[in-house]
């Protein structure tokens, strides 16, 4: 397959894309560019309306009020029970920090509003080729939108959006690599960036090193691209962590999958499937897109890269419905123009930002009051349950973390749905004060809370349920 070279007009049209617009087609465009400035508006208010949680956000709330009071990313572990005192290796620290610093300055609500600038600023400058390239209005809107209900269901806030707006970022470095020295120089310091935000530089790897190698083989200039590969590889050491990061990276993929996390299970997996058809979907558009108008390489590299690391876990998606606008806004939907009000885009930030500033947010408490237990004691929970555990002041025997679990414990969870012997276990290894479970994960662990006379169900509902001790004597 041939594909075209970064700049050049790849798409056959009856009508120059430069060409004059007939003042009798002004109104359709201006109509479509209206639609296309009010999206992210649009966008906006869906993203207000997505309730969040405290299941990771607390826990990275409580490690940037260490750093800030400490003034080092380097700490010890103070709310797991079973590794108190040991060193944590600083990963997504710099985003932690910022989470920390935004929150004690405007509360949960800037905290959303960051969170909603940054996680909707990664779809757009994903489509700004395309605009300046004057692609059709409504294409580009199209791009936008699917792009846009593509990733949605994973929206919640979490370092993962910083690195989602720093592959964006790279979209466009890559547009330019055919200039080479400017490509490679903004390259370190976004890269560099992008891995104290979230450790996840490998994806730029994977993308700019595939670039290189196809550019290689199609003989052109491999030398930009494969420069921003090098540098994507230095930069994962380029962290407090330093060469611990990685082995902190692999260990988690593995303890994430023991843990059960089901983003990091395949889109294949049956709780994934409802991903997977979108998913399919999509990169079949893209797939029709690249056969018949043959766009560059550096724009159908990322969305098929993506598509693979997607395919292998579902956390990825974000990354691919990022990478598929550039591509998806060549559908040759709308009117040509180049009928262009910047205005329009101004005026439309005017809600946005109302919407950004008055709405009231949705934080969701997924667990009820626990007075009876004072602030420090030990709580066995569900990982989902750990960051607002952690939040209000409670040790827990695990969170979110799953990198800082070794696998014995991690085994241990998982044992929790069928024998109901994991309660010796956890008793003996916690000495929790109560135990907060998800039904549907733990039911062995539940029975057998049930039915011990040492421990009194404290609240109930479909999804969890709460347990406390009787007596001191256990």
């Amino acid at each position: 397959m041939q594909f075209a070279e970064p700049g050049f007009s790849i798409v056959p049209m009856e009508t120059s894309r430069t060409a004059q617009v007939a003042p009798a087609s002004r109104g359709p465009a201006l109509v479509s560019e209206i639609i296309l400035c009010g999206l992210p508006v649009m966008m906006a208010v869906a993203l207000t309306l997505r309730p969040d949680t405290l299941s990771d956000l607390g826990f990275q709330l409580k490690l940037g009020q260490l750093m800030a009071e400490s003034g080092t990313p380097y700490l010890q572990e103070q709310f797991a029970v079973s590794h108190l005192g040991e060193p944590i290796v600083p990963s997504a620290w710099l985003a932690e920090l910022f989470y920390h610093i935004v929150n004690q300055a405007g509360g949960w609500l800037a905290l959303r509003a960051l969170d909603i600038v940054v996680w909707l600023s990664a779809l757009l400058v994903a489509a700004l080729p395309a605009w300046k390239r004057g692609e059709r209005p409504m294409a580009v809107t199209m791009a936008l939108a699917i792009g846009f209900a593509v990733a949605l269901p994973t929206a919640n806030i979490r370092p993962q959006n910083f690195a989602a707006l720093a592959f964006s970022v790279m979209l466009l470095l890559l547009q330019e690599v055919r200039t080479g020295r400017r490509s490679v120089l903004l390259g370190a310091p976004l890269f560099v960036l992008w891995q104290n935000l979230h450790p996840s530089i490998t994806l730029a790897a994977a993308v700019t090193g595939t670039v290189a190698v196809l550019y290689r083989a199609t003989g052109r200039d491999p030398w930009p691209s494969a420069a921003l590969c090098l540098i994507a590889i230095a930069s994962t050491f380029a962290t407090p962590a330093g060469y611990s990061i990685v082995e902190v990276a692999a260990y988690n993929t593995k303890a994430s999958l023991l843990a059960g996390a089901t983003e990091w299970l395949p889109l294949w997996h049956p709780i994934n499937r409802p991903f997977l058809l979108a998913t399919l979907l999509s990169v079949s558009v893209v797939a029709i897109i690249a056969v018949k108008y043959r766009p560059p390489l550096v724009e159908v590299v990322p969305a098929l890269v993506t598509f693979v690391f997607t395919l292998l876990a579902a956390r990825f998606i974000l990354f691919y419905a990022i990478a598929i606008i550039p591509v998806l806004a060549r559908l040759p939907v709308g009117q040509s123009s180049t009928f262009r009000h910047p205005r329009l885009g101004f005026i439309c930030a005017a809600p946005l930002a109302i919407v950004l500033m008055v709405a009231p947010p949705r934080l969701v408490e997924m667990l009820p009051a626990l007075p009876q237990l004072a602030p420090g004691s030990v709580i066995y929970a569900d990982p989902i349950y750990g960051g607002e555990l952690i939040q209000r002041g409670f040790k827990v025997a695990q969170d979110g973390r799953f990198y800082l679990y070794d696998e014995a414990e991690l085994n241990r969870f998982q044992r929790t749905g069928t024998d109901p012997a994991t309660l010796a276990e956890t008793n003996a290894a916690y000495k929790p004060s109560a135990y907060v479970l998800m039904r549907l994960r733990s039911p062995a662990l539940v029975r057998a809370l049930e039915v011990n006379p040492h421990w009194r169900e404290d609240y109930s509902d479909r999804t969890k349920v709460v347990f406390t001790r009787r007596n001191t004597g256990q």
